[in-house]
């Protein structure tokens, strides 16, 4: 029998070992970061890395957090971690978050707001020990766990193939040394050792993906599994989720030579160049963009719907995009910005000018406009309209005594000049111009008063047909447009 304990005790051990290649990540001196919750993996994880870590002579600290998600249960489970690390003389660090209080913020669950605070809790560890390596204790079931719950989601290889034996997040290098080692052989391991463990009672819950999965869903599978004559389902689909997550590694690498050229953060967004991404198939794309957006907008997650709607895009079959969070990506020019939609200006007021008070100064918008009267002179133009980068010129029609200045109205349209008389759709000539939607608002549109009909487009250089200057012996109205 103690054979049979040592035979299994060696090759745990050496699943252990082959894991990862321990002399490159935790070279001679370096120090691991132990993430240790008391629950059988990660009590099995902390006694295999300080075994190992005597042998390769890297240091480790273990990491505690206690998130307070079952009250009395959880304070006993740091009070166990405590006496078990000092009993070993392992160093420990210890923080608390109330995980609860965080769950209640829209669109965040319980799983979620305990996983973002351990990862802040792990950032702020690595950063005050100068160390970047955290070890985690995930297993071979949790492997073929999460795999089903991502394949119930629909997700693709990048989520079916997230746990991996090394990953790296912001500047933290995340490793999971028993992700060839399943739960039994962890639980097996324990009880010949002699090394306690808590249990979990939410391990038990069947409201969440995880405990429905794990007591529900995955037992079945592999009854029916079986009556149908297939064996070594766990194993099979833990294999599954390897192979994926090595063409997911090899992905990321080939992603990493892109880099972020293709993207830039600015005050007001995220700017995505077009023309690079055109360059790559849009199983690429969809990757860029989904990890430029976690890059700038960590804390909102996107569907494939949007990653769809954003290739379309790319593509020229879409301008417009509403994304989670009250984003909106919008193409401008070579460009997909994504904003906050939320952001906009308010609309300015509209202000009116009659023809008599002239000359006039207005603010509107993001334009600070002047109006004066002013004698054309047609030698220097063929248009009958003179204009420049800054300034405009009109003849009213007759009946007109002012001028109002507003903001850009549903169903607006206008007769551009040089079009015959054709009415034109203001959105149309937004585009055209590529003004973004929410730049549309603070453009100043000049109508008549009476009637409304409108003049000039003063920011875009435009002038109606009716109103382009006709008679040089006439003055006409000089509109200066500069922006602020």
């Amino acid at each position: 029998m103690e054979s049979v304990q040592k035979e299994f005790y060696r090759k745990l051990q050496s699943k252990f070992q082959s894991s990862l290649k321990w002399d490159d990540l935790l070279p001679h001196g370096s120090t691991a970061v132990v993430g240790v919750s008391g629950g059988p993996d990660s009590m099995a994880l902390l006694e295999l890395i300080r075994q190992l870590s005597d042998e390769k002579g890297f240091r480790i600290m273990a990491a505690h957090l206690n998130h307070g998600i079952r009250g009395s249960e959880s304070d006993a489970d740091e009070g166990f971690v405590r006496e078990f690390c000092e009993s070993r003389g392992i160093r420990l660090l210890v923080e608390r978050a109330d995980v609860p209080s965080i769950a209640e913020s829209p669109g965040i669950s319980l799983e979620m707001a305990a996983r973002n605070a351990r990862f802040e809790f792990f950032k702020r560890i690595t950063r005050d020990n100068n160390c970047d390596t955290v070890a985690l204790g995930h297993n071979a079931d949790d492997r073929v766990e999460l795999l089903l719950m991502r394949l119930l989601r629909g997700s693709g290889g990048h989520g079916l193939g997230s746990l991996r034996p090394v990953k790296k997040i912001d500047d933290i290098i995340i490793i999971r040394p028993l992700l060839s080692i399943t739960r039994a052989e962890i639980l097996d391991f324990l009880g010949e050792r002699g090394i306690p463990y808590r249990t979990d009672s939410t391990n038990l819950d069947l409201t969440t993906d995880r405990g429905k999965v794990r007591n529900t869903i995955l037992p079945e599978l592999i009854a029916v599994a079986e009556k149908l004559g297939y064996s070594g389902i766990k194993e099979a689909l833990a294999r599954s989720s390897e192979l994926i997550s090595d063409d997911e590694d090899f992905i990321d690498s080939e992603l990493g030579k892109i880099g972020s050229s293709f993207y830039a953060k600015k005050d007001d967004g995220l700017f995505i160049n077009l023309g690079t991404l055109r360059n790559y198939h849009p199983a690429i794309t969809g990757r860029l963009l989904l990890g430029a957006f976690q890059e700038i907008f960590p804390d909102i997650r996107l569907e494939k719907g949007h990653i769809d709607t954003l290739g379309r895009m790319i593509e020229g079959n879409a301008r417009t995009a509403n994304l989670p969070g009250d984003l909106r990506a919008e193409v401008e020019g070579d460009e997909i910005v994504i904003r906050d939609d939320r952001s906009a200006t308010e609309t300015p007021d509209a202000v009116t000018v009659s023809l008599d008070s002239l000359p006039a100064k207005v603010r509107f918008g993001i334009y600070d406009l002047e109006f004066n009267f002013y004698m054309v002179d047609f030698s220097r133009t063929q248009t009958g309209v003179e204009s420049s980068h800054v300034r405009t010129f009109i003849q009213p029609p007759t009946g007109i005594n002012a001028l109002e200045i507003r903001s850009f109205r549903y169903g607006d349209r206008m007769s551009p000049m040089g079009m015959s008389g054709h009415m034109k759709k203001l959105s149309d000539i937004f585009i055209d111009r590529m003004v973004p939607r929410r730049m549309r608002r603070l453009e100043p549109i000049v109508s008549g008063v009476p009637g409304g009909e409108i003049l000039a487009l003063p920011g875009l250089k435009m002038v109606s047909e009716r109103a382009k200057v006709l008679d040089e012996k006439k003055p006409s109205v000089e509109i200066r447009a500069e922006k602020r």
